[in-house]
């Protein structure tokens, strides 16, 4: 019979209690209110029609590990020592790259075996984190309209990974294509260079580069993967070039690391945008979403919003007291020493049991059996497959366990029995996740391939039982 380790543990009072939080929330004021921004540019935290919030959510419908980078010396941690594959999407960067960014970013890319690129810029912002990396594709940042001197060219797009389509783009950039190879281009339009209009043929704005284990992607315009675009009744295309060059990118991995770049947008403090109406459309519009009025509260009731002025006021009364009543001092001294006491002697020390955790009989053996008929499949599989899958998994665990995938207590369960607990949490959050969108329960809808599904889980699965003591 296996054990489990139990730690039981006491409370404290609640004076000490108090103190403690106290002591908590004195030591918010060194860093003061919070730092929070709300963007209207083409950021991923950006839920306007010229955000790209849209992108984020899709990316993590079917890719797992998709990240908001908010900095870059923060995002080695979204990679961890060692991965297969990283894929990094860049739409329109409003600030340009510091040494430290490509500094950083070069770190997280030799960490893994391949590393894509999705650059999707009419800037030249991008052409530093470009040549940084090696590749010779540059954005020129001169428009291209087409021949009517409409500010959305249509153009011919392919990938390298069989896609091909044409697509409006919106006021997009010439590339210069140097050693890459061409992937996109407008047939005929007008290249705006300073106060002339020069017609050109076959002008780039999309290729493709490879050198080593980098991959490149880049379109001369950032306006296609906006949330107004994905998001309309003619987005259908745009989301298959995204999921097509996405998947190309990362090999079609589920266990791709996707890391979308938020760090290079300008933010705007929503307490100033109160005191100082903008005329701004856009500004007008952040003003009606609920995360406006969220920030709003936010950084309103922080302590480190108000707490400084109530210690200044605090302090000032204490000093009266104190000049001129001697005797509070005696008070105030007892009250110290009480709540130093009461923290020395109201803890217990902890206690530790052996516990026996649930043995799985013949009746998990049977469901494992029958979680491997899926795996014996060759036909197509559906999210009726996957829920019936689940279902089996689900009922595996409680056998095993004594303890569902819905119940987050689970992962310590396991970790009680010598399973990693990262490994423990990443298997159960995937396999509940995949279900919520076989069942419907997801924000956006996301087609996905359900036989990788299953695999995934299933392998995860294996890892945890060669873990299990």
């Amino acid at each position: 019979m296996r054990l489990e380790r139990v730690r039981q543990y006491s409370t404290v009072s609640g004076i000490v209690l108090g103190v403690m939080v106290l002591i908590a929330i004195v030591s918010l004021l060194e860093e003061g209110p919070p730092r929070i921004l709300l963007y209207i540019g083409p950021s991923p935290l950006n839920t306007g029609p010229i955000g790209t919030s849209a992108l984020y959510y899709m990316m993590k419908q079917y890719y797992l590990n998709t990240h908001i980078v908010l900095d870059w010396s923060m995002a080695r941690g979204f990679v961890g020592d060692l991965c297969r594959r990283v894929m990094i999407i860049v739409v329109s960067p409003e600030v340009p790259y510091s040494d430290k960014d490509i500094e950083n970013i070069n770190e997280i890319v030799s960490r893994c075996g391949e590393a894509g690129f999705l650059v999707a810029d009419e800037s030249v912002v991008s052409n530093r984190l470009l040549s940084s990396l090696g590749s010779t594709i540059r954005i020129t940042g001169s428009i291209i309209l087409s021949i009517d001197r409409s500010f959305y060219p249509s153009a011919e797009i392919n990938t390298p990974w069989g896609w091909s389509g044409e697509i409006l783009l919106d006021i997009p950039s010439k590339l210069i294509i140097g050693n890459s190879s061409l992937q996109g281009s407008v047939e005929s339009g007008l290249l705006i260079t300073g106060n002339n209009f020069i017609l050109e043929s076959d002008i780039a704005v999309s290729a493709f580069e490879r050198i080593d284990h980098l991959y490149f992607y880049v379109i001369g315009d950032g306006s296609i993967f906006l949330n107004q675009v994905i998001d309309s009744d003619r987005g259908a295309a745009y989301r298959d070039l995204l999921f097509n060059i996405v998947d190309g990118l990362c090999g079609s991995d589920p266990e791709c690391i996707i890391l979308i770049d938020g760090s290079k947008y300008r933010g705007l403090d929503p307490l100033k945008i109160l005191e100082e109406p903008s005329s701004d459309p856009l500004i007008a519009f952040l003003t009606q979403t609920p995360e406006f009025l969220s920030s709003v509260i936010a950084k309103t009731i922080h302590p480190g919003s108000w707490l400084p002025q109530f210690i200044n006021i605090l302090d000032y009364r204490l000093r009266i007291l104190l000049e001129e009543q001697p005797m509070f001092k005696g008070i105030a001294a007892g009250i110290l020493t009480y709540l130093i006491l009461s923290i020395l002697y109201s803890r217990e020390s902890s206690r530790v049991f052996d516990r026996p955790i649930r043995e799985g009989g013949s009746g998990s053996l049977s469901t494992f059996r029958d979680l491997e008929i899926f795996l014996d499949r060759r036909l197509s599989y559906t999210a009726e497959d996957y829920r019936s899958f689940f279902i089996k998994l689900n009922r595996f665990i409680e056998d095993l366990f004594g303890i569902n995938l819905y119940d987050p207590r689970f992962t310590e369960q396991a970790a009680a029995a010598g399973i990693p607990y990262r490994k423990a949490d990443r298997f159960r959050k995937r396999a509940v996740k995949y279900m919520d969108i076989a069942e419907g329960r997801v924000r956006i809808p996301r087609i996905v391939r359900w036989g990788r599904a299953i695999a995934s889980v299933y392998r995860d699965l294996q890892d945890l039982l060669k873990e299990l003591k």
